[in-house]
């Protein structure tokens, strides 16, 4: 009987401590007769004096229970995640494309559970506000496990990889890729995988989202050199969209209004020095890509490729090639 009792005893604690995470916060404080009220319907037995002592227990084990007054009530006041946390938490996953909508939901949810019910209608006002283009791969997740799993073993992978055809679905490409995984990388709300193909020889990405059937082998990674010599926080700055192309060091002129917008993407630690009243130069660390082609041309005249020549040749050629189409 005395088990029971013991028993009973910590259920209550852990009835209590739910509730007060659930069903309270500053603006619904509960009083202790609500509190029986609650252990009561749950079929424990509770008076007033036990469940002082219980609150003074839920409190010494960490938890921030305010008394607001004599008559006022209890709340829980603090939690791990703040509702400002959450709601941040929660916008990351819906503007996340390789979390499916299944799976967003499902996060979503879980995260509202580290808040008080009273909040619940705000991550349900977000999901419906959610209306993005996300990924159908349930697997990624197990993606991602192996993956990290791979990098931190320094084994090959082996996967198959997927890609849109015209009639709007995914169809596996008929070779199965083995590869040295050697980063992920997280860019304009996709997940990318950095590694050494070995059929090809050469870096490349490949979208998470797209790759089926990963496997880990025991196989060790090939060109451990390069991968040593990655700088995962200097990675994303000089790749455009993920499309690999050779690095240079470029000198670019920028017209002064798009300071903000250099700054932005490449970080402030880069060099960048007057030019003129109107213009300002940028030196850059760049993966020379028609992505990144493409992004100096949304600028227009405001900027221009002043070294190395080589590929201010290449960017005259590539604007005179879409030229083509309008001739």
């Amino acid at each position: 009987m005395a088990t029971n009792t013991f028993l009973s005893g910590k259920h209550k604690l852990l009835c209590l401590m739910n509730f007060f995470m659930r069903y309270t916060d500053e603006e619904h404080a509960v009083s202790s007769q609500e509190l029986i009220d609650y252990l009561n319907s749950l079929g424990l037995t509770a008076e007033r004096k036990s469940v002082y002592n219980d609150i003074e227990a839920l409190r010494l084990a960490g938890m921030d229970i305010i008394c607001k007054g004599r008559r006022g009530g209890y709340y829980l006041a603090n939690r791990d995640f703040q509702l400002a946390e959450l709601k941040l938490l929660v916008d990351a996953v819906q503007v996340s494309r390789f979390i499916t909508p299944k799976k967003s939901e499902e996060l979503i949810k879980k995260l509202s559970m580290q808040t008080s019910v009273y909040n619940e209608d705000d991550f349900r006002r977000n999901v419906v506000l959610a209306n993005r283009a996300k990924t159908a791969n349930e697997h990624i997740y197990y993606n991602i496990d192996h993956i990290h799993t791979a990098i931190a073993n320094r084994t090959e992978i082996t996967f198959k990889y997927m890609e849109w055809t015209l009639d709007k679905e995914l169809a596996e490409k008929s070779r199965l890729y083995r590869v040295s995984p050697w980063l992920l990388v997280w860019d304009d709300e996709n997940y990318y995988l950095v590694a050494y193909d070995n059929a090809s020889g050469e870096k490349r990405h490949y979208r998470v989202d797209k790759m089926k059937d990963v496997c880990v082998t025991r196989a060790k990674c090939k060109h451990e050199e390069k991968y040593r010599s990655l700088d995962p926080s200097e990675y994303g700055k000089a790749t455009f969209n993920m499309f690999s192309g050779d690095q240079m060091k470029l000198k670019i002129s920028f017209d002064n209004s798009l300071i903000g917008v250099v700054l932005d993407r490449f970080g402030t630690d880069i060099t960048v020095m007057p030019l003129d009243r109107e213009n300002f130069c940028a030196y850059l660390d760049i993966d020379v890509s028609p992505k990144f082609f493409g992004w100096l041309a949304g600028f227009g005249n405001k900027v221009k490729i002043l070294e190395p020549a080589a590929a201010a040749n290449e960017y005259k050629w590539f604007i005179l090639d879409i030229l083509k189409n309008y001739q």
